[in-house]
């Protein structure tokens, strides 16, 4: 049976960390939370899973800084193939230049490490877009409006001046 077919619950969420402790943890997290969870340990596996899953993928999550293929580098190229997954960047001490690309890519970014609570409402954010409320979507139990712990637009380094609004 064709697993897009049967009404889905909860969104399914692409979680890519090359660090497995972090990764296994967050599925937990997130499993905990309702969230249907598939695991990458890298952006390539990540585009291999997106390329053969017969599941409807409804959110990366990953990691900004891995091996090989970086966050915003898989962001870029989950927009193009698959536009209607959303996107979420975490982490624990990206780089001023990754961090960047992440902004340039309008991909708001949570810093580990963070709550439970923090990464469900920057799950929710995502998932419905930027500053709407729980009334925006009427019936949509993943619309809690916006977040503050997320940094969007992303600071420019250091010596750059800002991009004006």
């Amino acid at each position: 049976m064709d697993d897009r077919a049967v009404p889905r619950l909860s969104p399914t969420v692409l979680l890519v960390d090359d660090e497995t402790a972090i990764r296994s943890l967050l599925a937990r997290r997130l499993q905990a939370s309702g969230y249907r969870v598939i695991s990458a340990a890298s952006g390539r596996e990540a585009l291999k899973i997106l390329t053969q899953e017969v599941v409807t993928i409804d959110l990366l999550l990953t990691d900004v800084m891995m091996p090989g293929l970086i966050g915003p580098q898989l962001a870029a190229i989950v927009q193009s193939r698959w536009p209607s997954v959303r996107r979420l960047g975490m982490t624990g001490g990206a780089t001023d230049t990754a961090l960047r690309l992440m902004g340039e890519s309008n991909i708001q970014c949570l810093r580990k490490p963070f709550t439970d609570a923090e990464l469900r409402e920057a799950l929710k954010t995502a998932l419905v877009g930027p500053g709407k409320t729980g009334d925006a979507v009427a019936g949509d139990p993943y619309d809690t409006g916006p977040i503050s712990g997320l940094r969007t637009p992303f600071p420019p380094p250091p010596g750059e001046a800002p991009a004006s609004a």
